[in-house]
């Protein structure tokens, strides 16, 4: 874990930062504090072009979206519901982002 974390937020994390997919320079990455073997990087990209312009994704992004505004719009009651409508929309946005990361 992150030493400069204060200690009640590493109480409640499940995953570091650090395991994470990320970019550390132009088409390098690396998962989980490891570099990623560039053929890998490439198999990744292959699948984020397949997985974003593929007629799954789009209907799974529908899918939560339309929940998101059912949650919120006709069932809406609480705080609670408005969070969740949040957070099914929050979703769709951060696997879109991070497919389109991907390929850049």
């Amino acid at each position: 874990m992150a030493k400069d974390i204060p200690q009640e937020e590493k109480t409640f994390r499940f995953i570091e930062p650090e395991e994470l997919l990320r970019r550390t320079g132009p088409n390098m990455w690396e998962h989980k504090g490891k570099p990623l073997d560039p053929a890998i990087v490439s198999q990744i990209k292959d699948e984020a072009r397949i997985f974003l312009k593929g007629r799954l994704w789009n209907i799974m992004k529908s899918e939560l979206k339309y929940h998101a505004f059912i949650r919120l719009l006709e069932k809406g009651e609480t705080t609670n519901d408005i969070l969740a409508a949040k957070m099914l929309t929050y979703l769709a946005d951060v696997v879109d982002t991070k497919i389109k990361e991907l390929l850049k």
